[in-house]
């Protein structure tokens, strides 16, 4: 995986880290610490992470739409504490 798509996974696990969140929620964060990432990356690299077990989602009923949160799992804490992201 390219470097910077592993930055956006590091970045994205610190988010999940911090709060369980969806993905606008996700992405507002990426945005508001500055940090730059390709667009059309965000979506194939979350997917990856779930794939890999390093977060999970749940659907959640907001208002009557179902919203898919996300959260990190101890395998990706793990990555993060060792400081190596696939």
């Amino acid at each position: 995986m390219a470097n910077s798509k592993i930055k956006l996974e590091y970045c994205i696990l610190q988010v999940l880290k911090r709060k369980y969140s969806n993905a606008f929620e996700i992405e507002n964060e990426l945005v508001n610490h500055k940090i730059k990432y390709n667009k059309k990356d965000f979506f194939p690299v979350l997917s990856h992470l779930f794939l890999n077990n390093h977060l999970c989602c749940n659907w959640v009923n907001n208002t009557g739409a179902k919203v898919k949160y996300y959260h990190i799992t101890p395998i990706g804490v793990n990555f993060l504490n060792k400081g190596k992201v696939n």
